[in-house]
């Protein structure tokens, strides 16, 4: 997956929250990996993904001969500190602490130039994670038949995941699967705007109103008008009240879908629960007899 995004737009932000949806459904089995290739980046992403996730989330360094990311569910590593640099001992700490398949995701910071050649192996060493780019100036590379090995492997058809050679498929049928879509976010934004301003215009033209209901309440309290009328007044201002901030509500709703990436995939498979009332009450059923199985053999291990 691909997410272009201009510089300052909110890349690392997504990518985080989009880490912490899959965690909180317990969508990542093994750790994610946020891969940067300067210590600028990372410590930036490592603050953000530091709000969401706390200790969880943690930078990929040597600390008492051990990895100070071990058993952290975010690893923020760069290429550098992986040995992804070394003419000697190439990926030393890479083969030393994280085998195959080792990560269920894994996030590339500016991937345009740092996705390829030798800093790829962590990638070709978790072929089976989700591998999402984030980039504000995405590459498009060609075929030609004097490329070198390395711009060769880059534009093979091969399943080392090229995010340049998706980019002539951007928004047809070709690149996009139930897993990977592409996203126009721009487009998406815009078309959020439009939908909010309706909502928006309506909530400041109740406002306005609001304020000189208050205004009359004011000066029929001034002027020591009757119980009842000034109650009625009251309850009219409530009202408006509530009626703006549901409409600035239902417009925030909208604002948030923009970047909801599950519900931005329009191929994604929904899998429904097509069991009877029956065959769900069987099901719970037999699993109360497994529970109540193994709660009397542990109860008969404490006798003995």
């Amino acid at each position: 997956m691909l997410l272009t995004l201009a510089t300052g737009a909110g890349k690392t932000i997504i990518a985080t929250n989009l880490l912490w949806r899959m965690s909180q459904a317990g969508q990542l089995p093994k750790p994610a990996l946020f891969l940067c290739d300067r210590d600028e980046l990372r410590e930036q992403a490592y603050a953000k993904l530091k709000a969401a996730f706390g200790d969880n989330a943690r930078i990929v360094r040597t600390e008492k001969g051990g990895n100070a990311a071990q058993n952290a569910r975010v690893h923020i590593a760069t290429y550098q500190t992986l040995g992804l640099d070394e003419e000697e001992g190439f990926a030393s700490f890479l083969s030393e602490h994280y085998g195959e398949d080792a990560f269920s995701v894994i996030i590339i910071d500016e991937c345009h130039r740092s996705a390829w050649g030798r800093w790829s192996e962590v990638l070709r060493r978790n072929p089976n994670a989700i591998h999402i780019g984030l980039t504000a100036t995405p590459r498009r590379l060609e075929e030609s038949k004097n490329a070198s090995a390395e711009d060769q492997d880059i534009t093979a058809n091969k399943p080392f995941p090229s995010y340049s050679r998706m980019l002539p498929h951007h928004s047809k049928p070709e690149g996009s699967s139930r897993y990977s879509w592409t996203v126009d976010f721009a487009e998406r934004r815009a078309q959020a705007r439009a939908a909010m301003q309706p909502l928006m215009d309506e909530s400041a033209q109740i406002k306005a109103v609001v304020v000189d209901l208050k205004d009359k309440l004011k000066r029929l309290k001034k002027d020591k008008a009757n119980e009842a009328e000034l109650l009625a007044l009251a309850s009219q201002i409530q009202e408006n009240e509530k009626a703006a901030r549901d409409l600035e509500s239902r417009a925030t709703d909208i604002d948030a879908t923009v970047f909801d990436l599950k519900a931005a995939n329009p191929t994604a498979v929904v899998e429904v629960d097509t069991r009877t009332p029956l065959e769900i009450i069987n099901n719970i059923e037999a699993q109360g007899r497994i529970v109540a199985d193994a709660l009397t053999r542990l109860n008969a291990l404490l006798v003995k």
